[in-house]
Formats: C-alpha cells, structure tokens, sequence
C-alpha cells in the first residue's frame, strides 16, 4: 500500500490513502510473542467527491464516527492482481 492509494465504499471511489505508518510493538521481542504488529494508515476522504454522488452529510469526524459504530470497517484489497497494486476497501 503506499501514498495516494484509492479509497472505496462498495467499489465507488472516495478519497486517498494520506500516510501509511508502522506500529510494529516491540521490534526486539522474541517470535511468537504475544507482539503486535500493526499498520496505521491515514486516509483522507473527497466530500466534494461525496457530495457529487449524492451523499447528505459530508464525512467528518462526527459522521465517520457514528458509520464505525455502526460497522463501517476498512480492509487492505487487491485493485490489480497483474500489478499489485492495493486499496483500501470501506465497508
């Protein structure tokens, strides 16, 4: 995954992968372990892009928060399996 990456709800795109970063725990822990390795990635989401698709509300904080509630998840997926290119899946 890397810098400017589609971001999509049920395949539509609505923004762009901003940061990806690395949350990999204790590098130095023994394999095995109970670490946790994790990769944080910010996206940044199009409300014009949104809103020319008929969205009412627009996606800030608070109703992004309320759709997570609600099950909105994001998800690493393949846009090409020939280049490997990968996007952020919302759904």
């Amino acid at each position: 995954l890397s810098e400017g990456a589609n971001v999509k709800l049920k395949g539509v795109q609505i923004g762009a992968v901003k940061k990806v970063l690395l949350g990999a725990g204790d590098m130095g822990a023994i394999p095995g372990s109970d670490t946790t390795f994790y990769v944080p990635v910010v996206i940044e989401l199009d409300a014009d892009k949104t809103a020319s698709l008929g969205a009412e509300s627009k996606p800030d904080p608070p109703t992004i928060a309320g759709l997570v509630m609600r099950g909105l998840r994001g998800q690493l997926a393949a846009e090409s399996f020939v280049t490997g290119v990968l996007y952020v899946k919302l759904d």
